[in-house]
């Protein structure tokens, strides 16, 4: 039962400590700072919760395909 650290979940996810907390406290996860320890449930949790966010955030992020270019007469 090994538990990490807030920020650790940060590096493995490429986004600030900041983000994973305001994650954790949306999901009603107790934390208090980069340095508080997660349970293996909570990591499991914030781990799935991640991937959605991550799928969200691509979608979001994909421009809209680019109208073909108009023919001068």
């Amino acid at each position: 039962m090994t538990k990490l650290r807030v920020h650790d979940m940060a590096g493995e996810f490429g986004i600030s400590a900041d983000e994973v907390i305001a994650l954790l406290r949306q999901m009603d996860v107790p934390v208090r700072s980069h340095l508080s320890l997660l349970t293996d449930d909570q990591v499991s949790r914030i781990r799935a919760r991640w991937e959605r966010e991550k799928r969200l955030r691509a979608e979001k992020a994909q421009p809209a395909p680019a109208a073909a270019p108009r023919r001068r007469r």
